[in-house]
């Protein structure tokens, strides 16, 4: 291939210059002393200089940047030891998806670099076999490998002190959330331009501090410029605090939230630090002037549908064939479904889950331990994404 060419050349340059280095010192750079400006083609016709991704990935050096053409690529790709940069020709035909059997077979695992114009995807069988799936929010006392697998999964400790960037992506899941990310001390983790669609019942996203002490620090989570589209899940966004010794700097910046809410609250976990307002709350304050005075943007922030139209909308997640060509409409907020009957669990229905491991509701972000809105944070659809000086309460 031509990687072999490439690496045949440098060495003999290397030598090369050896030889003759008492004449002309020059020699000694005909080869870059680095690999970061290193950059290969993947093409599936066998013309570029790899086939697949994760053949590249396999034998490429840090800080390279993979070029990938047009194709949908099925494969699992690990990147957990090295910075490599994937940039995609074309976001909506360079397509690398994976239908795995667990929770450890994402169909991208990645720690540091830039991720570019691609759209990830983990299908299910199209056969309903994703409604199985375990809940939305993660049971310690359950083993990993009974969870499905994420879109992407970001969980090395080689994240630490260190920057992952996506842009211009698509995310895509019908079974875990789109993004499972555990951040690392020092780091800088950044999704801008792109866009999240969830047909299971994960939700978005699930994020949490390191739990390991030499990888722990300050970090800083961002979304800029996102939409965020949660079919299925009662949680569009989880959040769980593990170590007090971490603080989690986390930005929104006109971040658009398309999501569901539930009549029947048995989706719903007791245990929910959330500090923000239920959605009931949110029902009562739905003129413009009562959620201006609130700090949301919007009239029509919860759009109740009826029975007929929950059924209707049951039937199109459930029977989506095609999640990746085939977007459900949702409306901006929150789309409150009728599902069953009204349940005698009175779980609170809320958009957004945090659990603090035992803690109460702390004064981080929406009750939060150790994450922090940072003041830059604007133009978002949720008034709790937004930076506000004085906290509304409930």
């Amino acid at each position: 291939m031509k990687i072999l060419s490439k690496i045949s050349s440098c060495l003999a340059g290397k030598l090369l210059a050896v030889v003759f280095a008492s004449t002309t010192l020059s020699l000694l750079y005909c080869c870059p002393l680095s690999a970061s400006q290193e950059k290969y083609t993947i093409k599936q016709d066998g013309t570029g200089d790899f086939a697949s991704i994760s053949e590249a990935v396999a034998a490429v050096p840090s800080n390279s940047t993979l070029i990938i053409s047009e194709g949908v690529y099925n494969e699992q790709v690990m990147i957990t030891d090295k910075t490599i940069h994937l940039e995609g020709t074309d976001r909506e035909n360079c397509i690398l998806q994976y239908n795995g059997n667990n929770y450890f077979e994402p169909p991208l695992s990645v720690a540091a670099g830039k991720i570019s114009n691609l759209t990830i995807y983990s299908y299910a069988d199209k056969n309903g076999n994703w409604i199985d799936c375990p809940p939305a929010v993660v049971d310690p006392s359950i083993p990993q490998t009974f969870y499905k697998e994420y879109a992407v999964h970001i969980e090395q400790n080689y994240l630490f002190g260190k920057e992952l960037i996506f842009d211009n992506c698509l995310f895509l899941s019908d079974k875990n959330q789109c993004i499972g990310l555990g951040l690392r001390g020092d780091s800088n983790v950044a999704f801008q331009n792109c866009e999240f669609r969830a047909y299971g019942p994960g939700g978005i996203i699930l994020v949490h501090d390191s739990a390991f002490e030499e990888y722990s620090g300050n970090c800083a989570l961002r979304f800029t410029d996102c939409t965020l589209y949660n079919y299925n899940s009662p949680y569009f966004f989880n959040v769980q605090c593990l170590n007090l010794s971490n603080r989690v700097n986390l930005t929104f910046q006109n971040v658009a939230v398309h999501t569901v809410g539930y009549s029947d609250t048995r989706p719903y976990v007791a245990q929910n630090d959330y500090t923000g307002k239920t959605i009931d709350n949110l029902i009562s304050l739905d003129t413009d002037e009562l959620l201006i005075e609130n700090g949301y943007k919007k009239n029509d922030f919860v759009f109740c549908l009826n029975e007929e139209e929950s059924s209707r909308y049951h039937a199109a997640v459930m029977f989506n064939t095609s999640s990746i060509n085939n977007k459900i409409f949702l409306p901006e907020g929150i789309t409150r479904v009728l599902n069953e009957q009204p349940t005698s669990e009175f779980h609170s229905a809320l958009p957004i889950h945090i659990n603090n491991l035992g803690l109460d509701a702390q004064n981080g972000w929406c009750g939060s331990a150790n994450f922090y809105l940072t003041p830059d944070s604007y133009g978002n659809t949720f008034a709790e994404m937004n930076y506000q000086e004085t906290i509304i309460s409930p």
